[in-house]
């Protein structure tokens, strides 16, 4: 039975537990940021401060990164202007950047209660899946750190909703607004460009099942066309998008191709070159890489960004209770909707087999919703079994689930911190807010930072605007330690100089420089040495 008095309510519990569990500690877990946070982080700051990305462009559709660094790289705006919005209220941090992700997983959750409400029709079954949803590692980790891969999901849950009223009330808007929320998706991150359309002819496959009047088909066109009409100015603006982003994803070949080809060209020579024996042998192999059980339900994948590589993408009870429901609902209970749950599993992989890379969770992202449903069905396919054993069996494998949770929750905040530090960037914040500090004292005539650490100039900035100290910019150098000389180093001048770098040791052994501060990693290896000329 639904109680429409009781819906509220349940949002808000679901809310609270979503922010309580993914909302806290994000500045220590993960323990330090990504450059592509950290360009994310700056951009947006950019953006709300001035309306401009790095570049100059005002309020750009799509984020570029800076040409010096590389003239291929194209991002979704979404997330972009999301933590911009928040960057409007609150200053630069770790936490103010992850934040918005947070309120992603917060509305996956939300609307999985809502969606399953519909299919299911019972209140029990609408919190089950919200909370397996909420309690499903890839779900947790992707909700805690400042990347777009989430962002996808929210919409697909969206057009599911919209979806799944028309079919029970039949009427034309909830349909547009099924399909807006794919179109709108589109900008959420660059899986959704293939993932979107493909949800899209896949509503018109339904609604020739459903032998709907031509009237319905315009409908749901428009609804996902009106929110791509700003795609075509930007693409005759920017006419080598589409080649640039082929070939940093190394599609077809595009990687190997010689002058760079038009968005025309591009996407024929793709379209041919998929139609090869060898190509379409790889990706049918990689496909099912993406449905081995070892990483959906024990390793997580070999990403460790996105994976513990303890926990499986889905907690160990989902093992067996995913299979149940889709045996159910191919065996048992064959419906239109139970079809869009495993048409939807299916076809979950489908962007993340475009780029050679095995076991990818943040490409396919849109799997968690409906195997998550699917679980679902296979606890009330068991649950009035008449064999007590597999009513029990059913029971036991919910009440291991928050158990398992707990585990992987400490593992995350525990050993994962530690041993994903690297994988992060590693303890740069701690060498440059150090930096930061001493500067505040005074008698620094200037600051060098290595260019051996990738990005250094963004860490940088990110963290002079997070101690509101970007006057620091201005005595910034960049230095090569094979090349610098201690001697022409301005007396008092502050330096970091990485512990690794082959090129360093003269530096450290220099009686012209004094060693501050080892600045080491969480597991305690020697990472950056504060130091001062003399």
């Amino acid at each position: 039975m639904i109680s429409r008095g009781r819906r509220p309510a349940t949002i808000l519990l679901l809310a609270l537990a979503t922010v309580a569990l993914y909302g806290t500690r994000l500045s220590d877990a993960p323990m330090y940021l990504g450059q592509d946070e950290v360009f994310f982080g700056i951009t947006a700051h950019s953006i709300a401060s001035t309306g401009r990305d790095l570049g100059g462009r005002l309020l750009p559709l799509y984020f570029q990164w800076p040409a010096e660094i590389s003239t291929n790289v194209f991002y979704q705006p979404m997330l972009i202007y999301s933590t911009a919005l928040l960057l409007k209220a609150v200053p630069l941090s770790e936490a103010a950047i992850r934040a918005p992700t947070v309120v992603v997983g917060l509305a996956d959750v939300v609307l999985m209660y809502v969606v399953a409400l519909r299919i299911f029709k019972r209140e029990s079954s609408a919190v089950l899946a919200a909370v397996l949803l909420l309690l499903t590692p890839a779900h947790f980790i992707h909700s805690r750190f400042a990347m777009d891969y989430l962002y996808p999901v929210p919409f697909v849950l969206g057009w599911l909703l919209g979806l799944l009223v028309f079919i029970e009330e039949g009427r034309p808007w909830t349909l547009f607004a099924s399909t807006l929320a794919l179109g709108v998706g589109f900008y959420s991150y660059i899986a959704a460009v293939v993932m979107m359309p493909m949800y899209f002819v896949i509503t018109c496959g339904f609604l020739v099942f459903q032998k709907r009047p031509l009237r319905d088909y315009g409908v749901a066109a428009a609804g996902f066309a009106l929110p791509l009409v700003p795609i075509v100015p930007w693409l005759l603006t920017h006419p080598d998008a589409v080649a640039l982003t082929a070939r940093r994803y190394e599609l077809y070949g595009a990687a190997h191709a010689g002058p760079l080809l038009s968005a025309r060209t591009t996407i024929l020579r793709s379209l041919r070159e998929s139609l090869h024996f060898f190509f379409i042998t790889e990706r049918v192999s990689l496909y099912w890489y993406f449905f081995n059980p070892a990483y959906l339900f024990l390793t997580g994948g070999l990403v460790v960004v996105s994976a513990t590589r303890r926990f499986g993408v889905f907690l160990l009870p989902l093992a067996v209770l995913i299979p149940v429901g889709i045996n159910y609902l191919i065996n048992v209970r064959r419906t239109a909707v139970g079809a869009l749950l495993l048409v939807g599993v299916v076809t979950a992989p489908v962007a993340a087999c475009l780029v050679n890379e095995q076991y990818a969770i943040f490409r396919e992202l849109e799997l968690l919703p409906f195997a998550v449903l699917i679980a679902v069905v296979g606890v009330e396919a068991m649950l009035p079994a008449r064999r007590a054993l597999v009513r029990w069996t059913a029971i036991a494998l919910l009440a291991l689930v928050p158990v398992q949770f707990a585990l992987f929750h400490r593992d995350y905040f525990g050993r994962y911190a530690v041993e994903s530090a690297g994988w992060f960037g590693g303890n740069i914040r701690g060498g440059l807010e150090d930096v930061i500090a001493r500067s505040r004292r005074g008698g620094h005539a200037a600051i060098y930072l290595p260019k051996i650490i990738p990005y250094m100039d963004w860490y940088w900035r990110f963290y002079l605007i997070k101690q509101r100290e970007p006057a620091l910019a201005g005595r910034t150098v960049l230095f090569d330690a094979g090349r610098v000389d201690p001697v022409a180093i301005p007396s008092g001048s502050l330096m970091i100089v990485q512990d690794s770098d082959p090129a360093a040791g003269p530096l450290l052994q220099s009686d012209r420089l004094e060693k501050l501060r080892l600045v080491a990693q969480p597991n305690g290896e020697p990472f950056l040495w504060v130091v001062q000329k003399r």
